[in-house]
């Protein structure tokens, strides 16, 4: 038994001491290795590769082999003593398209630039992907730190809670200040509470992202650090609108659509190819009953004529869908513009506070520090420390808040720009 329990605690201090911590950047990964849609969307990019390949070997010869048996009970009648009762034959063509109005290498450019789309959307899912990862990766640092402040917060109500208790017992205070200061550090301790449990809840959010036990204990960051030098002045709209996958793909959609209009005159155009037959079977020449080889070669001259109009009608069809793509993409471009620019708008808004809420720890930071020394030297009354406190857990609070919000609107900015994801 102590052989099983020795050998629990290594296994477990292994576990505990292996743990890899995890950045960003490994959730970032973990996540794209596990999401289903990112797999989905690849298998996408595949599937329409294969497509195009497909079609490119219309540009090829085609070989036809094809063989048949017949056996006729009453047989075939040749030359008045002999019957034909078995016919076979075995054939092989071989055809070759010279020209049916550009439909295949038509064909062919919309299904490459269909794989162009297939890669665009797969990357519009990875950067959603992303975007949720990095949004759940601060929310996970932000409650550690929060936890972090939570339990500095309990011990310095702790601290006073014992300093007041020593000057009751010694008859300087009365028993009021004491049950004031203890009901504070019964908020702190229930604050610590609510903190370890959020972090819980945050730690399985990320942990469904990235393919880990919903209830596994990882490891990461405490503590969120910002630098604001990551923040470019570049021109941001016109780099989303050259990076958007959303952009790209609209803007394959008007060539495919552009594409479609030549498509549909090509059944109107001539058709032109060549070919070889050749055929070893039964009966042969002059009806024979012995097998023979016979082969040939031919060309041939497709050319529609007269459809009513139907042409005309399709193409201007094929015109008009044109239009509605063009109209899709110039959408496309305003919503994208609006994004990005509020976006920008709520990263530098996110600035500010930032800054703010900095310049309110250091002020609450101060303030408890001078209030605290007031009151050993009976200067405040205990109400003014207890609100000194709940001051500094407060303005502690909004900046881990202010920190957690900036990380998550660059993350946003930078998927704005379509930068949070470039393959």
């Amino acid at each position: 038994m102590k052989l099983i329990l020795s050998l629990f605690i290594i296994t477990y201090s292994f576990h505990c001491f292996g743990q890899e911590k995890l950045t960003l950047e490994k959730c970032r990964e973990l996540a794209i290795d596990y999401n289903q849609d990112v797999k989905s969307a690849q298998a996408g990019v595949e599937a329409a590769g294969y497509d195009a390949a497909a079609i490119k070997t219309d540009l090829y010869p085609r070989i036809d082999l094809g063989s048949n048996y017949r056996y006729l009970s009453n047989g075939i009648s040749l030359d008045g003593y002999e019957t034909l009762e078995n016919i076979y034959n075995v054939n092989v063509g071989i055809f070759q398209n010279i020209y049916s109005g550009s439909e295949v290498k038509t064909s062919h450019k919309i299904a490459q630039t269909q794989e162009v789309i297939s890669f665009e959307e797969k990357r519009f899912t990875t950067s959603e992907i992303l975007l949720a990862t990095d949004k759940s990766y601060w929310e996970v640092v932000a409650s550690a730190e929060n936890l972090n402040m939570a339990k500095r917060y309990r011990d310095i109500v702790q601290d006073l809670v014992n300093t007041v208790l020593d000057k009751v017992e010694e008859d300087v205070l009365s028993k009021t200040e004491y049950l004031q200061a203890k009901v504070n550090l019964n908020d702190a301790e229930l604050s610590v509470i609510k903190a370890e449990n959020l972090m819980t809840l945050k730690q399985m959010s990320i942990n469904r992202l990235i393919g880990y036990d919903i209830k596994a204990n990882i490891d990461t960051d405490d503590s969120i650090t910002v630098d604001f030098s990551v923040i470019d002045n570049s021109d941001y709209i016109q780099t989303a609108l050259s990076t958007r996958p959303e952009i790209k793909i609209s803007q394959n959609l008007v060539e495919i659509s552009d594409l479609e209009v030549n498509l549909s005159r090509s059944p109107y155009m001539p058709s032109i190819g060549v070919g070889a037959y050749g055929r070893y079977g039964t009966p042969g020449p002059n009806l024979s009953p012995d097998a023979n080889f016979n082969y040939q070669f031919f060309g041939y001259l497709s050319m529609p004529l007269i459809y009513f109009g139907k042409k005309g009608k399709e193409v201007e069809a094929s015109r008009i869908r044109n239009q509605i793509a063009s109209y899709q993409l110039d959408k496309t471009q305003d919503l994208v513009t609006l994004e990005v620019s509020q976006s920008r708008y709520s990263l530098e808004e996110s600035v500010k506070k930032v800054e703010l809420t900095h310049n309110s720890v250091q002020q609450a930071d101060e303030n408890l520090d001078l209030i605290t020394d007031r009151y050993d030297e009976g200067l405040s009354p205990i109400i003014d420390v207890l609100n000194a406190q709940i001051f500094w857990e407060a303005a502690y609070r909004d900046f881990i808040i202010a920190k957690k919000l900036f990380q998550i609107s660059y993350s946003e900015y930078q998927k704005a720009m379509g930068l949070n994801f470039l393959e």
